[in-house]
């Protein structure tokens, strides 16, 4: 409980993005609990008990990465298939073309993981945390690479705060590091891949 003695919270006041979400610093001192109050999970690593306790915000930090890619898509196709240059739509360009592609290729793979984390969900299967951490890896990453290709499509439309693409590209980098940071991610993703894999 966060009127607990010991727990301080901090709202930040001013976050880059994700503005919406609350951001706070939080600080426990000598915090006590009762045992009732315990999460479950006695005997897991440490590293993957925080990730037990993640994973449903994981999941939603991953979904909100496919709006983000949808959003993105959406505002880069819409302007390189409207907007002319050299007697031709952007979208005619290869390059633009180029971007265009991979942001489709982007949401697709972010989408299909998403699914499988959020059937693993609904299934209550083991699979549940490392799909959580592999579809929140994934999806972010995209995001932030999706956001930034968006913007250089958009070209100075796209550099507009408060414009769709604008503000995904502030979101998408906090998606990188919130419900842990992609290298978390790749630390937990690469045991997992070592136990199993090996």
């Amino acid at each position: 409980p966060t009127d607990a003695p010991g727990v301080t919270v901090r709202r930040v006041p001013d976050p880059m993005g994700c503005r919406a979400a609350g951001h706070a610093d939080i600080t426990f001192d000598q915090v006590r609990l009762p045992a009732d109050r315990l999460l479950g999970g006695a005997g897991l690593p440490v590293d993957w008990l925080v990730t037990s306790a993640l994973t449903f915000g994981r999941v939603s930090v991953a979904w909100g990465c496919v709006g983000i890619l949808r959003a993105c898509l959406r505002a880069a196709t819409g302007h390189a298939t409207t907007r002319q240059q050299s007697g031709a739509p952007l979208a005619d360009h290869q390059l633009v073309a180029r971007h265009l592609a991979e942001l489709f290729v982007a949401h697709e793979a972010s989408l299909r993981c998403c699914e499988q984390a959020s059937r693993c969900w609904d299934g209550n299967t083991p699979e549940l945390v490392v799909s959580a951490v592999t579809a929140k890896h994934l999806a972010a990453g995209h995001a932030a690479r999706g956001a930034a290709a968006a913007v250089q499509v958009l070209a100075s439309a796209g550099a507009r705060d408060g414009g769709p693409v604008a503000r995904a590209y502030r979101d998408a980098k906090l998606m990188e590091i919130i419900e842990g940071s992609n290298e978390i991610s790749q630390l937990l993703l690469g045991k997992h891949a070592a136990a199993v894999w090996s």
